[in-house]
């Protein structure tokens, strides 16, 4: 198959597989077509979103390292930057960015854009629990590094929002009743896809 073979080892399988052994054969296009696949794979380069979603993933590693049962990673669900731009429109870098996010039945729905001045972020959000209608007890805070940079709370809609200034290794966390947390990646997700 790739010719590491010695001469009579690839002419002994050859004459093998010439003689028409189905199983042989079977196993020989089996093999030449994971040849193939990984001869291919290596030009296959993951999208700049995925890396920057990973990226943000990891920033919470030490936040999350305790493995404590109480906090868990919202799962992105939708971003607007991932979709095609309207028609007569060229850059998406003055638009809002919706990112919807889902945590077993709680909602996340953020809209993200620039704050006050170049350097903030402001988001708008919604947390909606598909089992429950009072959400008023919701805490947000807003978490750089270790340290709360900023917090809040919803309304008994489930409202909130938070101006903070841009940085790498951010997350919003949402405290529901005071028990469990659910933690949500922003310093890279927040970045425009390039």
């Amino acid at each position: 198959m790739r010719g590491v073979s010695p001469e009579t080892a690839i002419s002994s399988i050859s004459q093998h597989l010439a003689s028409g052994c189905p199983d042989c054969s079977s196993e020989f296009q089996l093999w030449q077509s994971f040849s193939a696949f990984a001869e291919n794979e290596s030009e296959f380069e993951p999208p700049a979103s995925v890396v920057r979603q990973v990226k943000a993933a990891m920033v919470l590693e030490p936040a999350l390292a305790s493995n404590n049962p109480l906090q868990a990673i919202a799962q992105l669900v939708f971003d607007s930057f991932l979709q095609p731009l309207p028609m007569g429109i060229r850059s998406s870098a003055y638009l809002k960015r919706y990112l919807l996010y889902k945590y077993e039945s709680l909602i996340i729905d953020l809209a993200v854009e620039s704050g006050t001045s170049s350097e903030k972020q402001l988001v708008v959000g919604q947390v909606t629990d598909c089992k429950s209608r009072n959400l008023s007890g919701v805490k947000i805070s807003l978490v750089s590094g270790k340290r709360k940079v900023a917090a809040t709370q919803a309304n008994g809609f489930g409202e909130f929002f938070l101006e903070f200034e841009k940085t790498a290794d951010s997350w919003i966390s949402f405290t529901i009743n005071d028990s469990k947390e659910i933690v949500i990646p922003i310093g890279e997700t927040l970045k425009n896809p390039s």
